[in-house]
């Protein structure tokens, strides 16, 4: 492999590793000095596939910290680097959890970039990246006014095809627009959940969702699913089947016992705990050579 030839500051990034922000605070990036003449080469660390894919973590971890410095900066030439970035790494763990944020960092601008990654087909095939996608459309619109309507109309579109969408995908829709105060998506969610397209251990069943919008429950089996024999579209068993056995113990264990108890689970963890059984089921799944 060719050597990684950044130039200072750009360089100092290859060494800071792993940085997960779970919610915090990004690395205190000042001290490097970086500056707009420094954009072109954080852009091309951005999209460096070599790091991409880098067997050591703190060099993968690179693209990610000049993608925070590019957004600190301002540089919304480079939400088209995010984007490449964003698809290239669906299958690292800190995917879906970082880019949110940091689209929502780069701007308003990032909303139309991940609108037409949504439904231009070209994640139709992938299991897990649409709901990533609609994650970030969601923190856009959450954090810049301006994108506030486009990104509800793309979440909204985007669950008026619940009949052909993943229950998993439907059901964090459902979540993004409940946070985001949609209230014209209220009819539309509930005809999701009366067709029996929502998966309910990801946010709950439709009267938890209704216990959100203060709205009063109804029936506890509103749309007869009992006496139709309808069963939940992931189980227990699911969960026991296909968990990935390298998550932390505690995850999965708890996860296990709120299913069992019908308790809403957490998004993201949730998120997180789904994408990693998918990928293990993946891996058992395939043929073998």
């Amino acid at each position: 492999m060719p050597p990684l030839d950044y130039a200072p500051p750009v360089d100092v990034l290859l060494t800071l590793g792993v940085s997960w922000s779970g919610g915090k605070a990004w690395p205190d990036y000042g001290p490097y000095n970086f500056t707009s003449g420094d954009v072109p080469e954080l852009r091309r660390m951005a999209t460096d596939q070599r790091l991409l894919f880098h067997d050591e973590e703190s060099e993968a971890w690179a693209p990610m910290h000049a993608l925070r410095v590019l957004a600190l900066l301002g540089a919304r030439e480079a939400i088209p680097d995010a984007i490449e970035a964003f698809i290239a790494t669906q299958d690292s763990d800190w995917s879906s959890e970082e880019f949110p944020r940091l689209f929502a960092r780069l701007g308003a601008e990032s909303l139309a970039p991940l609108t037409q990654l949504l439904f231009d087909g070209s994640v139709s095939d992938d299991e897990w990246l649409p709901t990533s996608v609609a994650h970030c459309i969601a923190d856009v619109a959450e954090a810049h006014p301006a994108a506030r309507e486009g990104g509800l109309a793309a979440l909204h579109r985007a669950l008026e095809n619940y009949r052909e969408n993943e229950p998993e995908f439907n059901a964090f829709v459902i979540g993004h627009l409940t946070d985001l105060g949609d209230t014209a998506s209220l009819p539309l969610i509930e005809a999701a959940f009366k067709a029996d397209c929502v998966d309910e251990t990801v946010g709950g069943d439709w009267n938890e969702v209704r216990d959100e919008w203060g709205l009063p429950p109804v029936a506890a089996d509103p749309f007869g699913a009992i006496a139709t024999g309808i069963k939940p579209r992931v189980t227990d068993n699911f969960f026991e089947r296909s968990i990935d056995k390298s998550l932390p113990r505690d995850s999965a264990a708890e996860l296990l016992e709120r299913a069992r108890k019908g308790l809403v689970l957490p998004r993201r963890s949730a998120a997180e705990i789904l994408a990693a059984a998918r990928k293990q089921n993946a891996k058992q799944n395939a043929p073998e050579d």
